[in-house]
């Protein structure tokens, strides 16, 4: 293995490794304050740490509903971008 060969696979590792987003689905378990619950975290995810998108900002979620999530910043943030 030579080195170009060696750096490629240090950034591909890399990459790989740092998943800047992740994809997740949710319940909306309240809606104020809004808390969604997702299959990763085992708190609910307070109104603080969501971005809601138009399509889910109207019509206004509903305690129930079922949503589409970008998990972003390693989880620090996830942004709602739909209804599923």
């Amino acid at each position: 293995m030579n080195l170009l060969d060696v750096i490629q696979k240090a950034v591909r590792d890399v990459l790989h490794s740092s998943q800047l987003t992740d994809m997740v689905t949710g319940v909306v378990e309240s809606t104020d304050p809004l808390t969604i619950v997702n299959d990763i975290s085992q708190a609910p995810l307070r109104e603080e740490v969501l971005i809601l998108t138009e399509t889910v900002k109207d019509p206004a979620l509903e305690t129930g509903d079922k949503v589409i999530m970008l998990s972003v910043m390693h989880g620090q943030k996830y942004l709602v971008i739909s209804r599923s």
